[in-house]
């Protein structure tokens, strides 16, 4: 597969909306006569993602990606987990993730916890990391990779599938360690994981993370009806975010943030309600 170059737009009036479609054009033409699938990005703020900018930047460069022709799109939306009103910017990227698919099918870029929501929002799939670059932040990101690595070793991410996102394997072990960790962390699933904390924290843990998001996406396609999936992930995300706020009462280290999963029970809860309606 081919991606042609992209660059990540931060504001509408940046210069880099122009940039992008005239790669975009210029990959058209080189890329006229070939046979291998193309995979177009589409890199933006989560400020892009509201409708009403959707003039200044979304729609030029869906269009100049449209005459590649691409076979998929890749969007990236930046930091539309973070912000006071996540719930919000979870809604604009769940519309710009709709109005995306109409050119191409859509692989949602570095989203963790809003994986499944864009799924069901009409995206193919979802990419993440598998425990780094689980969520998107393309400053960070490019600001890393301009400066020199730290150092040393990193501290070990674990997948914790009901948070929808890994966890440092400290304070897990921290946890374990005051016989405070939750017993809806381990993995129960048969083949995966050896069973109890030792099996959760083993050295198998990339394998974990994967078959995990796979079985949370086949458990969510098994269930009959858009409402239904809508409302099943509405319960998963309250019942995620309940964990977080009873583990970080224990006072951990690093607090694990429950904003994003509290959008998706939010947004989840909403998108039910508004299919059920237009059902009826």
């Amino acid at each position: 597969m081919i991606i042609p170059p992209y660059v990540h737009v931060e504001r509408a009036d940046s210069g880099w909306t122009d940039v992008q479609v005239t790669l975009f054009h210029r990959a058209a033409v080189r890329l006229a006569e070939t046979r291998v699938p193309i995979l177009g990005a589409v890199a933006i703020s989560w400020r892009l993602a509201a409708h009403h900018t959707w003039d200044d930047v979304l729609e030029p460069v869906l269009a100049a990606a449209a005459a590649l022709p691409v076979s998929e799109l890749a969007l990236a939306v930046s930091k539309a987990d973070q912000g006071t009103h996540p719930d919000r910017r979870l809604a604009d990227l769940a519309h710009t993730v709709q109005r995306v698919a109409q050119i191409a099918p859509v692989i949602a870029w570095q989203q963790s916890v809003y994986g499944e929501t864009l799924v069901l929002a009409g995206a193919r799939a979802y990419e993440t990391g598998i425990g780094w670059r689980q969520r998107c932040d393309l400053q960070t990101t490019m600001r890393n990779q301009r400066n020199q690595p730290t150092p040393g070793p990193r501290p070990t991410p674990v997948y914790i599938a009901p948070l929808r996102r890994s966890v440092l394997k400290r304070s897990l072990e921290i946890l374990a360690e005051r016989r405070a960790l939750p017993a809806d962390f381990l993995c129960m699933s048969p083949g995966c994981c050896p069973p109890g904390v030792d099996g959760l924290l083993g050295s198998h843990r990339r394998e974990h993370a994967v078959r995990s998001r796979v079985r949370q996406l086949k458990a969510l396609d098994a269930i009959g009806g858009q409402p239904w999936r809508w409302l099943a992930t509405a319960n998963e995300a309250a019942r995620g975010a309940s964990l977080i706020q009873r583990v970080n009462r224990l006072g951990l280290l690093h607090p694990i943030e429950s904003a994003a999963l509290q959008a998706v029970h939010t947004h989840a809860l909403v998108s039910s309600r508004s299919v059920r309606r237009r059902a009826a």
